[in-house]
């Protein structure tokens, strides 16, 4: 019996990038390691309404009926990526869910939106788009591009009520 040394740790990181008088936004990084050849990380955009103590998700800043305008806004943006050729249908792949049999149910499930200066982004983990190496990805809609399929509440957040 070969006995291997083995190394176990956890890094959590949170960053707050923005803090207004509507919502904040923090910066999450994680990162693991438990052996193997290499770690697995995640970095995304968590956004909060401190006013009303609720977590901005998907159904608090969307309508449910423009999930396919949304997938397009998001196709839009990963065409101008260098690469986009290349894991195009990954990325329709990994926002369709799945039973438990991993069969399409036709449904899309959007990754958790977080909010930016820019606009609102969706970030794709390691390994749901391309391979590990190619790291996170990272789509920013612009929020006048969205604001039509804004939630009363999302466009109060975002500022468009005023």
């Amino acid at each position: 019996v070969v006995d291997y040394p083995s190394c176990l740790f956890s890094t959590l990181n949170l960053q707050i990038r923005i803090f207004n008088n509507r919502f904040v936004t923090y910066q999450q990084y994680t990162h693991n390691y438990n052996g193997g050849m290499h770690g697995y990380y995640t970095e995304r955009l968590i956004s909060y309404d401190h006013m009303h103590n609720q977590e901005i998700d998907f159904k608090y800043l969307f309508k449910p009926e423009c999930e396919r305008q949304l997938l397009e806004m998001v196709h839009h943006v990963a065409k101008s990526q260098p690469k986009y050729k290349e894991w195009e249908p990954d990325i329709n792949h990994s926002l369709v869910m799945k039973d438990e049999n991993e069969n399409p149910t036709g449904e899309l499930s959007f990754p958790q939106p977080g909010l930016s200066d820019e606009g609102v982004v969706f970030s794709f983990l390691p390994y749901e788009i391309s391979c590990f190496a190619a790291g996170t990805f990272h789509f920013t809609i612009p929020y006048e591009k969205v604001k039509p399929f804004l939630t009363p509440r999302g466009k109060w957040c975002i500022g468009f009520d005023e």
